[in-house]
Formats: C-alpha cells, structure tokens, sequence
C-alpha cells in the first residue's frame, strides 16, 4: 500500500506487470465516493530504476485528496491501447512517522470463545 499526504506532488514507486512504452495514466479512485480522477504522466517524467517505475503523480482537482481516505491507484500504458500494468493501494496521511503507522489501528478485536477446543477469530 502506497501512502501519501495531502501535500502535492505525490510520488509512488511500482514495480509494473510489464515496463511501459512511453506515457502513463493514473487512475484514481476514492473507494468512498467512487469518483475517479485520470491524471497523465509523460515519458519524459517517469523514471525507470532497477524494477521499479517511480514517477509523480500528474495535478488533480482541489479536495480531491483527504486525509484518511483510501484510494485504488492503477496505472495504464497509454501507448499500450491503455493496457493496465499495476493496480494497488493508496491512502492518505500527514502523520510523519510513517515507520510506525498502520492503518488497522484499534479495528480488529479478538474474541475468543472455545465451546468445542477451537478458537474462533
């Protein structure tokens, strides 16, 4: 999972299905509005490091990125009839620790209960 803050310019680094041709499109969902923002990233800005692409996500509408909101990213070759070569994660933080953070903080509870020897969780 990609984690980005509300802060522009949002950078991420995939490592794709297959390396692109040329421009790139980025998809983004908010998986609670289901609005959908494409932004497009020339060749020029992308970079290719060992297997991984890392390039800038390209300007989208003001408000679009909240905090504590999660996103669906996929990332399509433009010059690949826009075949999708990643598809993952994204949610937005501005905490600064990000080595400590985790987004499943206080939302799973164990419960235990043993009538036949099982421990159902």
């Amino acid at each position: 999972m990609h984690i980005i803050t509300t802060q522009y310019p949002h950078e991420v680094k995939v490592v794709p299905r297959q390396f692109p041709t040329g421009a790139v499109q980025f998809s983004i969902t908010n998986e609670e509005t289901k609005e959908v923002v494409n932004s497009f990233v020339s060749a020029g800005v992308r970079r290719l490091t060992d297997n991984f692409v890392k390039s800038q996500i390209g300007s989208m509408p003001t408000g679009f990125i909240n905090e504590g909101t999660f996103y669906t990213l996929i990332v399509q070759d433009v010059n690949d009839s826009y075949k999708e070569i990643y598809r993952g994660k994204m949610f937005c933080t501005d905490q600064t620790d990000l080595e400590k953070y985790t987004t499943l903080e206080d939302t799973y509870t164990e419960k235990e209960s043993s009538s036949n020897g099982y421990l159902y969780r």
